[in-house]
């Protein structure tokens, strides 16, 4: 129990709930190694959701592809 209230009492103090933080940093963490090994975190992530070598390199270059025509979309983030 001493550890739950701790963990409220930080939430409250930082205003944010723990397992987002933790969800963040997580995140955080997959972009740097990514990027140390020379690949988008979008591309690592792609090394344990799909087995086929091919596979990967063919969505790679549909991602590619589509982010050169359309602008609204960072090609490292997927985001807007």
């Amino acid at each position: 129990m001493k550890v739950n209230n701790r963990s409220q009492q930080i939430e409250i103090i930082l205003g944010k709930k723990l397992s987002n933080i933790q969800y963040i940093e997580t995140a955080n963490i997959l972009v740097e190694y990514a990027e140390t090994i020379g690949i988008d975190s979008f591309e690592y992530l792609l090394l344990y959701a799909v087995e086929s070598v091919e596979e990967r390199q063919k969505i790679i270059l549909l991602r590619d592809e589509l982010t050169k025509h359309d602008y609204s979309v960072n090609k490292y983030t997927g985001n807007a």
